[in-house]
């Protein structure tokens, strides 16, 4: 058995006649534009905050590279802020690193659940700088009672963490301010048909219909003759190359759209039900782990209305464990190898411990129980199995 991080796409979304929940009206506002990456969106919100080059943006020293690239691609100054063990920010830190080049304060909402927003808010207010929500981590339903991503001036999200999307993520804009919509390219074809075939690669993956199956076969051919009759137009399109797991930010893609396909399956998402299935994996594993020596849950309580997007704990017992977790076929992770290469790990030895002992466990809408008791009973082997030594 093997364990995902990622959900399922099931091939009537990818066409449009899956089951429709309501699209959450954030998601419908305005001031809401769609962009290709949420990497993206930070460096499309610098300009629309007035930020110059030079001037300082605050960033969180446990981080992933991807808020990093954006911000020094722009010709912004990042300078690091200290992070507590609970991941909340350390704001007599952030207050030391202040000057008259200071603008922004970036916030993140680690693993779904909320930063001090109102602290930051308040701090933001007193020492006139901008806060940027880093809601990547967020996921909202129709409700309206998670504020998560209404606090910061600006706020970002990525639809790739919790929907099986190739590409997505958006740029909030929160604060009175007169802008105009993104210039962002036009969808081209050689995006369209790459998009296209790694959709229904996806779906054929994910999915045992046979009718699924053979439409992904008969729709990769028709990408094959494209690739046959125009080949020019599309072997010179730059975009071919693209990786959106790349680890590094290009800002030659900055200006790419959400594409069709994947705005498709977000329109096709059932958001209340993501919630509440992601809701019930996390608790499970939080009653199934109790007690589990060595194993302690960033979050022992889930709040109310919060959607995590991953089971946050730290192994203190078994160095690497979602490494050996990764070997069982369990995809965990830690954030020890996406550290920009600009931070000064010396200067901060509490969050060392971050990058190499918090992993994360997936809770995707879509494992069922028996993934979860699986997940749970190789966790337990490799745990009790070091105990025993």
């Amino acid at each position: 058995m093997v364990i995902s991080n990622e959900s399922r796409l099931n091939w009537l979304n990818l066409v449009g006649f899956g089951k429709r929940g309501k699209l959450p009206a954030y998601l419908e506002c305005q001031s809401t534009q769609y962009v290709f990456l949420a990497r993206n969106a930070i460096y499309h919100g610098l300009k629309i905050l007035g930020i110059r080059a030079g001037q300082k943006i605050l960033v969180p020293a446990y981080h992933c590279s991807a808020i990093v690239d954006p911000i020094q691609a722009f010709g912004a100054k990042v300078v690091f802020y200290r992070i507590a063990p609970d991941c909340s920010p350390d704001l007599e830190d952030v207050k030391s690193k202040l000057d008259n080049q200071t603008k922004a304060i970036l916030a993140v909402h680690y693993f779904g659940f909320p930063a001090p927003v109102e602290q930051l808010k308040a701090f933001c207010a007193t020492h006139k700088l901008f806060l940027i929500e880093d809601c990547a981590h967020v996921f909202k339903d129709s409700s309206n009672l998670n504020t998560l991503g209404s606090h910061g001036h600006i706020s970002f999200f990525s639809f790739k963490k919790f929907l099986p999307v190739y590409d997505g993520g958006c740029l909030m804009i929160n604060m009175n301010l007169p802008f105009e919509r993104l210039q962002l390219q036009k969808e081209g074809a050689a995006l369209s048909l790459k998009v296209a075939k790694n959709l229904l690669e996806r779906v054929m993956a994910d999915s045992s219909d046979p009718t699924a199956r053979s439409l992904g076969n008969l729709l990769i051919k028709v990408y094959r003759g494209m690739r046959v009759f125009f080949p020019r137009k599309l072997e010179n399109s730059k975009v071919l190359g693209l990786s959106v797991t790349a680890p590094r930010f290009d800002s030659s893609f900055a200006d790419l759209p959400m594409t069709r396909l994947s705005q498709r399956v977000l329109r096709s998402a059932d958001f209340g039900s993501i919630v509440e299935r992601r809701r019930a994996n996390y608790n499970y594993l939080v009653r199934a782990t109790v007690g589990l020596r060595g194993f302690v849950p960033l979050h022992p309580q889930l709040p109310e209305v919060i959607c995590p997007w991953v089971f946050p704990a730290f192994s203190t017992q078994v160095k690497n464990l979602h490494k050996q977790l990764r070997e069982h076929g369990v995809a965990a992770f830690a954030w020890d190898g996406v550290i920009h290469p600009t931070l000064p790990l010396e200067e901060f030895p509490e969050v060392v411990d971050l990058y190499n002992n918090l992993i994360c466990l997936p809770i995707h809408q879509d494992l069922k129980r028996q993934d979860l008791d699986f997940m749970v009973e190789i966790l337990k082997g490799l745990i009790l199995g070091t105990d025993s030594k």
